[in-house]
């Protein structure tokens, strides 16, 4: 049971601090990159795609602790 709620607390601090971050690093695009007409910059893109694979094998863990109780031999036949 504790372990279910330090994976639900480290999810939770993991999408309020991407939430928090992510306009100020859009916000901070330098000017060469506004001008290239780039909506974003590669780094930005780097850290964003970065953090949403992060936070799916977050969710992934937490599906598989609740419903399959920690057993991924569901996942056998793929």
């Amino acid at each position: 049971m504790a372990v279910k709620v330090l994976v639900d607390a480290a999810v939770l601090a993991s999408v309020v601090a991407a939430l928090a971050l992510t306009p100020r690093a859009l916000a901070r695009l330098p000017d060469p990159v506004r001008v290239a007409g780039r909506a974003v910059s590669p780094l930005v893109a780097l850290a964003l795609v970065t953090g949403l694979i992060y936070v799916n094998q977050a969710l992934f863990t937490v599906y598989v602790l609740r419903v399959h109780d920690g057993d991924v031999s569901f996942m056998a036949p793929f």
